[in-house]
């Protein structure tokens, strides 16, 4: 939901390095806890991905373009699950010098992490359409 200020009674005020740092170190908190979502989510699916795969190749094996795609699947889970570990990682050991250095370098990790968890996102999302693909021509070839 958008804000609009009506009147513009109020003061304008500088904003302080300490908002800053408590707005990224929250933004920096939702990453993780999506970046956990993720994971979950991934270790899920992937073993989903594989009992599938043995039920297929049990039960009926010339069905392998299904299982290339749950196989495609499982990789872009697994691969997912990795990105989205790596988001949370903090890859950068810093020296605080000055208050403005250390801002800077917090959105620096801010914007790292949420760029990786971002291709994680879309990683996760391309398994989901592969098993859906393969659930889909699954299903029309019985």
């Amino acid at each position: 939901m958008a804000i609009k200020i009506l009147s513009s009674d109020l003061k304008s005020t500088p904003v302080t390095a300490e908002f800053l740092i408590s707005a990224t170190e929250k933004n920096r908190d939702r990453i993780r806890s999506i970046s956990s979502m993720i994971l979950t989510a991934c270790g899920i699916l992937i073993s989903a991905s594989v009992a599938i795969i043995v039920f297929i190749t049990d039960k009926r094996p010339e069905m392998r373009f299904i299982v290339y795609f749950l196989v495609g699947g499982a990789f872009c889970f697994a691969s997912s699950a990795t990105l989205s570990v790596a988001s949370s990682f903090l890859r950068v050991s810093y020296v605080i010098t000055t208050m403005e250095q250390f801002v800077n370098d917090i959105l620096t990790i801010y914007h790292s992490e949420l760029r990786i968890l971002r291709i994680s996102l879309v990683v996760f999302l391309s398994g989901l359409l592969l098993v859906a693909v393969a659930v889909i021509i699954g299903r029309l070839s019985v």
